[in-house]
């Protein structure tokens, strides 16, 4: 049953600093640093999806496998594992539509460790005002690792994980039937 004693932040993602100030008698970082990103719960809403989509994919591709070679252990196998386990098993040829799905499937795995490996951090600009009464932060660019990322960037994603999803029923019926 839902408590706050369980969930003592809500239902949302809190950063590192929130919690670390928990612990500190002072603010975390410095004063001077830019806000706490307000577009980051749309980010981690996205990605939460993103996750669950790929973990979907991974759980699907284990029932392949497990049609493919029975004695398979499939604990023991990561999801990259079990794409090149289907694919040495299948055999398919190049440009093949097994072939094809199986390339996407890779890519979309390629594309969900990459959210849950690498932070999305927002830049940001500390502008004055030109009354001279202070400024404000900010937000200028939105990266994960070297790329620049935006909620459209987390869509297509997701859409990826998707489309991902589709190639892995495709695959499941051309070795089950």
């Amino acid at each position: 049953m839902y408590s706050e004693e369980v969930l003592p932040y809500g239902e949302r993602v809190v950063g590192f600093p929130e919690v670390a100030e928990e612990f500190l008698d002072r603010p975390y970082g410095d004063p001077e640093d830019p806000p706490h990103d307000p577009g980051a719960p749309d980010y981690h809403r996205l990605r939460g999806l993103i996750l669950a989509q790929g973990t979907e994919i991974e759980a699907a591709m284990g029932k392949i496998l497990s049609i493919l070679d029975p004695a398979a252990q499939l604990g023991n196998l990561t999801f990259y594992r079990r794409i090149m386990r289907v694919r040495e098993l299948i055999a398919p040829a190049p440009g093949s539509a097994q072939d094809v799905d199986l390339n996407a499937i890779d890519t979309a795995r390629d594309r969900r460790n990459r959210i849950v490996h690498e932070p999305i951090v927002t830049c940001y600009n500390y502008v004055r005002y030109l009354t001279g009464g202070g400024g404000e932060w900010v937000p200028v660019l939105t990266v994960q690792g070297r790329d620049e990322v935006d909620h459209r960037t987390l869509c297509d994603d997701l859409a990826l994980q998707q489309e991902a999803m589709r190639a892995t029923a495709r695959l499941w019926v051309s070795v089950t039937s």
